[in-house]
């Protein structure tokens, strides 16, 4: 499968395969954890936001075989830029059109 990234202007090939599935599940659940760092220590928050950013970007970076150029790029991307490439991508692996991405984006969350 393929998947044009905006911020690289680059289509990128990647499987729907066993081990991106799992690492797409496992994005998946960190990030919707993630929605409970309120009830954590200031400290705790601040290590769970780390160790998400190291993840989100270690999925992309696993999942598109970025060169070195394109690594450093990623860096530079603003955090919300960066979760939204894991997005597509991970929407991509688990048979989510993005006509349906975007259906999702504007519809209330309940």
């Amino acid at each position: 499968m393929e998947q044009y990234i905006k911020q690289f202007n680059k289509r990128f090939r990647f499987k729907a395969s066993n081990k991106n599935m799992r690492a797409t599940v496992k994005l998946q659940l960190m990030l919707a954890k993630a929605e409970d760092m309120g009830n954590k220590e200031p400290k705790e928050q601040l290590e769970d936001f780390l160790n998400m950013t190291s993840t989100v970007e270690d999925y992309i970076n696993n999942l598109l075989k970025l060169n070195k150029e394109q690594y450093e790029k990623l860096e530079d991307l603003e955090f919300n830029e960066t979760v939204e490439i894991a997005n597509l991508i991970a929407s991509k692996i688990m048979g989510i059109s993005n006509d349906e991405v975007e259906k999702a984006k504007k519809s209330p969350k309940k």
